[in-house]
């Protein structure tokens, strides 16, 4: 008996990690808690095969990811006026000392230069970076 109550409490406590991935994805936490304390194996193996749905925690991380290492970054939603030092395709721009920030989709993204910013622009529209 004791044997067996030593396998639930370590299964009760295993269960907590494909929940927790899963719920990273976006996905309910406790339809995947008991999924993974009946069949934590195959559950495991299932939370990390998810793509993870549009504004969960892992698809933000993994854009942001994807942004920085091209360069860029996500400074915040402006609530001021926007005072821009010039345009390129259309996306105001504005130098600083430490790069240069687009107006894109109504927020501020940071770039480490303007190359990285004409780059991104030209992938984006389909343009190929330029030569």
């Amino acid at each position: 008996m004791e044997v067996f109550l030593v396998f639930v409490l370590i299964g009760l406590g295993l269960a907590f990690i494909p929940a927790k991935i899963a719920e990273n994805k976006g996905r309910e936490f406790f339809p995947w808690y008991f999924y993974g304390f009946f069949l934590f194996l195959i559950a495991l193996i299932h939370s990390f095969l998810l793509k993870p749905y549009p504004g969960s925690p892992t698809a933000m991380k993994l854009a942001g990811t994807w942004a920085g290492d091209e360069g860029v970054s996500p400074v915040k939603t402006l609530s001021i006026d926007f005072t821009a030092d010039g345009v390129i395709s259309g996306t105001p721009y504005r130098t600083e000392p430490d790069g240069v920030v687009a107006l894109i989709s109504g927020k501020a993204i940071k770039f480490k230069s303007l190359e990285d910013l004409e780059l991104m622009l030209s992938v984006s529209t389909g343009q190929g970076p330029r030569q």
